[in-house]
């Protein structure tokens, strides 16, 4: 049965090589012979190396499929597991627990970040690597369309590999302020991460630093918030080019008919800037559709997907501010302690005119937790005078979902039920007792209302635990 292990600074102080699976492995001629005296990491088929100490793998498709095959049996190296399943392995194998995001410093858990590529990052850290040398990390396909060196078990479409390189680009930010002696290379000249420092091999085996090193691409670094780095930014096609910090609000018409998800973070309140990146990363990871992501706020985020919010209304009474906008892509909008548990593709391509939530508790009535709608919608805001709440004692009794259902009665605008029209897909937390009943199958959206939040249940809090 497996094993559960911890990760101890076996490697203090010295260089580690990750093997990944990108098709540029097949590009190094003799890898065996040059790592033969290494200390080697390798991502799930680089077991096959000889020269690799530890196998690294990260889900549970990749175990099964290679489980009973002899090679892997003979593996004379440590082969380690961060799978969330990997407790329930069959074999003799060692496994650790898995982090969902950043950056993991607790010697029995490392931070998977959808790839596990990034978790062996990670494992290279906690052994108390120096410099770590990343092989076969593309990101990308080559020329022939491979997106492996091996005969890869499924296809990485193109949008896993931007949702990978976001999540990267958190993890970066955490080892710097986690790992701070520690010095990553990317040794592939052509990978499209751009986050670490680039040189060739050779200049990697033979510590030629100061004349191989290409700088990385700028970041917007400051301190350890989603202020850091823009993760909603394509990072490896045509779009790179653009400058968001020149654009604002415009800069989002280049996604020309493209869906747009929009949330709110007001201070004050309970939510924090990770709670936006945590709602980010699970878009991201959930859907292949293109859109952008929009979140109004009178927090520092980035100008390419932050927009300050103009009044400052009380409370959830911000919220109204959203319809301050006409987008030419269908608009989703979301509150921030939403889970997104499956893939949401047509729910973000919808063709609805308006849509909110039937109030969980009292079906019939207009709830403003999830709001879909297309067109212009600012008439809503024009008639309510926000800003007559703010001074009032009672602001926190009057509820911006009955302001919203008040004027769509008066404008006659019929609005779609999201429940209804997303059969099956839209849940609550608490009306249908998910802690004890488990998500269904059919969930796409899982809705809290109140308390508890999300972050504060055994089930996700995981999702919101970035570099602990």
């Amino acid at each position: 049965m497996a094993h559960k292990v911890t990760i101890e600074e076996v490697w203090k102080g010295q260089d580690v090589y990750i093997i990944g699976g990108g098709p540029s492995i097949n590009q190094i001629e003799n890898l065996d012979e040059k790592l033969k005296d290494k200390k080697v990491i390798g991502c799930n088929d680089a077991y096959m190396f000889s020269c690799v100490d530890i196998c690294l793998s990260g889900d549970k498709q990749w175990y099964d499929a290679y489980k009973d095959r002899e090679d892997f049996k003979n593996f004379k190296g440590v082969m380690i597991s961060c799978s969330s399943d990997a407790k329930k392995f069959d074999n003799d194998i060692n496994y650790v627990f898995q982090q969902t995001n950043g950056i993991s410093t607790d010697r029995m858990k490392l931070a998977f970040n959808g790839n596990t590529g990034a978790a062996a990052i990670n494992m290279a850290l906690l052994t108390g690597a120096k410099n770590v040398f990343l092989l076969g990390f593309d990101m990308k396909e080559d020329e022939d369309g491979n997106s492996n060196y091996h005969e890869n078990i499924n296809r990485v479409p193109q949008r896993k590999y931007k949702y990978y390189m976001k999540k990267m680009g958190f993890m970066y930010v955490e080892i710097q302020k986690h790992f701070p002696d520690a010095s990553i290379y990317n040794c592939n000249l052509d990978s499209a991460i751009d986050i670490f420092p680039k040189l060739n091999l050779e200049a990697a085996l033979n510590h030629e630093f100061e004349e191989e090193i290409l700088p990385p691409e700028k970041l917007e670094v400051e301190d350890k918030t989603v202020t850091l780095i823009d993760l909603n930014k394509p990072m490896c096609d045509d779009t790179d080019n653009v400058d968001p910090l020149e654009e604002k609000v415009e800069g989002f018409k280049e996604y020309n008919g493209n869906p747009v998800v929009m949330t709110v973070l007001k201070s004050g309140g309970d939510f924090t800037e990770e709670h936006v990146l945590s709602l980010q990363l699970q878009i991201a990871a959930h859907t292949d559709t293109d859109y952008s992501f929009v979140c109004l706020t009178d927090f520092d985020l980035p100008d390419n997907f932050g927009i300050q919010l103009e009044e400052d209304l009380p409370g959830w009474h911000s919220k109204l501010e959203l319809f301050r906008y006409e987008w030419d892509g269908p608009v989703t909008y979301l509150d921030l302690d939403t889970v997104i548990t499956s893939n949401i593709d047509d729910i973000l391509n919808h063709k609805i005119s308006f849509g909110g939530l039937g109030d969980f508790n009292r079906p019939h009535r207009f709830a403003s937790g999830m709001m879909q709608w297309t067109g212009d919608y600012s008439r809503i805001l024009n008639r309510i005078n926000g800003r007559a709440l703010v001074g009032k004692s009672n602001w926190n009794k009057i509820w911006d979902q009955r302001l919203i259902e008040k004027e769509l009665n008066h404008h006659s605008i019929v609005w779609t039920n999201l429940q209804k029209h997303y059969e099956n897909r839209i849940f609550s937390y608490k009306k249908h007792d998910i802690e004890c009943s488990g998500v269904p199958d059919t969930c796409s959206i899982l809705c809290f209302h109140g308390t508890p939040r999300p972050w504060n249940t055994e089930m996700f809090k995981h999702f919101y635990k970035f570099g602990e």
